[in-house]
């Protein structure tokens, strides 16, 4: 088996090479998942724009070296289950490359909306013959009976017991398997006074908008120690002007929930801004109500405490440069919230690192 830094070297070239689309089976996946109205071409476009910058051979190798320790022992080999969510274009890539990277048989359960895009990859990876055995399949019943020793899923609390339910039943899990279970589904801003500047204000339009608002990093909360109104009027003009942003603006109708709650604004007085499906309003966080985007005038202690009281649902804070930090939470850059490392730690935890800790607890695939 090759040693990990080796894998990383050869597993970036791979993905370089599917990008480059040599054999034409990525625009083929493209096309079909943009004309079957899977995902926008605009998001797609962008994920695999990512993709490029971010998952290379130096970068994978940086990712091993900070993550995968002499004491690790890649040689006890495990089945990992990854059960890839369909929210986002190619979500599920961080799994597959670090599961990869572990030394461990990967197995994925495909979402069938994004069908198209990670098979294409899956089967690029599978060809080139250097990584441990792989299975993957848009239907569960094709992991009946697995076994695996390892499960990987991101999904909501509330689906936390029915999928366990379902995996143990059809003994797709085994009896002692671990499991990484993310929860978290969206994501903070702290914009300073000072720091309402075309680029910030296109930076939060695009964290806003990015993948039709749906990942876990897409920003729904924002608390600002400036003027909220016009922050909301900044984001008016700058949507109306970026033909990027446009593009991204779901041409769907409003929620009944959010249409009830437009005209409870008008009738309040309360400022806010439609966008598509999506409202953006000044007052409390409601993190509940799918597609309010809410701004909240405040200090730095109110955001503080708004994000310890949501504890792991919420995934990231992010600040600018202008932007003092709150001290006490990490902060990632507004500008990087739908372009992440490819050795980001969702819901805290690096999936590469927890996978090499693991303890052999199933056979592997035959």
């Amino acid at each position: 088996m090759m040693k990990s830094e080796q894998l990383a070297e050869r597993l970036g070239k791979a993905v370089q090479s599917w990008l480059n689309d040599e054999s034409g089976a990525l625009q083929m996946a493209i096309d079909k998942t943009v004309n079957e109205g899977l995902f926008f071409r605009e998001d797609v476009m962008r994920a695999l724009g990512h993709t490029r910058t971010s998952v290379n051979a130096e970068l994978l190798q940086k990712w091993v070296k900070e993550s995968v320790h002499e004491k690790s022992g890649l040689s006890n080999k495990s089945i990992v289950l990854c059960l890839h969510a369909g929210n986002l274009p190619l979500v599920g890539l961080q799994d597959v490359l670090a599961v990869l990277l572990s030394g461990h048989e990967y197995a994925g359960k495909i979402s069938r909306k994004d069908s198209y895009l990670m098979k294409s990859l899956l089967d690029h990876l599978e060809k080139d013959g250097s990584f441990p055995k792989m299975r993957y399949s848009t239907n569960l019943e094709d992991f009946f009976n697995l076994g695996a020793g390892a499960v990987m899923f991101s999904g909501s609390e509330e689906s936390v017991p029915e999928v366990r339910a379902v995996l143990s039943e059809h003994n797709i899990m085994a009896a002692a398997a671990k499991e990484l279970i993310r929860t978290a589904h969206s994501s903070v801003a702290w914009i300073g006074k000072e720091a309402e500047t075309d680029t910030i204000i296109r930076a939060l339009l695009e964290a806003i908008f990015a993948y039709e608002g749906k990942g876990c990093r897409s920003l729904i909360t924002i608390f600002t120690d400036g003027d909220a109104r016009h922050l909301l009027d900044a984001i008016a003009r700058e949507a109306g002007a970026s033909p990027y942003i446009q593009n991204c603006i779901s041409p769907k109708a409003l929620s009944p929930v959010l249409h009830y709650k437009r005209s409870f604004y008008s009738a309040v007085d309360q400022p806010y801004l439609r966008l598509g499906d999506k409202l953006i309003v000044i007052g409390e966080p409601d993190p509940r109500t799918e597609g309010l985007i809410t701004i909240t005038q405040s200090e730095g202690k109110e955001c503080i405490s708004f994000i310890k009281k949501q504890n792991a649902k919420i995934q990231s804070l992010y600040t600018v440069e202008e932007t003092p930090g709150l001290g006490e939470i990490p902060v990632e850059s507004l500008h990087h919230a739908q372009s992440p490392p490819v050795n980001w730690k969702p819901d805290g935890t690096d999936p590469l690192k927890w996978l090499t800790e693991l303890e052999q607890t199933s056979g592997t695939m035959v």
